[in-house]
């Protein structure tokens, strides 16, 4: 599973690099906590994504249907992240995190 940040970069033209950074590591820290909630491995931490196994390196039962069930946390929780943060700092741009399973 993929995931990436959309609008990363108007987040950093927006609040500065450090604000955004801020951002990003709880960010990272949802994300890790959804991939591990479903046995999944974090492979990969990118500027503003993550890439995930579920697969690897060992073999699950339903892997794919866990993979799909972290996504649909991370979404859901990246909501409710989103509106505390927009409760908190005025005028930020709306985060989202597609995700490819």
């Amino acid at each position: 599973m993929f995931c990436d940040m959309a609008g990363f970069t108007s987040l950093v033209e927006k609040l500065g690099p450090e604000e955004a950074y801020d951002i990003m590591d709880q960010v990272y820290e949802l994300l890790t906590h959804k991939v591990h909630d479903y046995e999944g491995t974090v492979n990969e931490m990118t500027g503003d994504g993550i890439m995930a196994f579920f697969r690897a390196p060992i073999a699950l039962e339903e892997a794919p249907q866990r993979a799909i069930r972290s996504a649909y946390a991370i979404h859901k929780d990246m909501t409710r992240f989103n509106d505390r943060l927009r409760e908190e700092r005025n005028g930020i741009p709306s985060l989202k995190m597609p995700t490819q399973e």
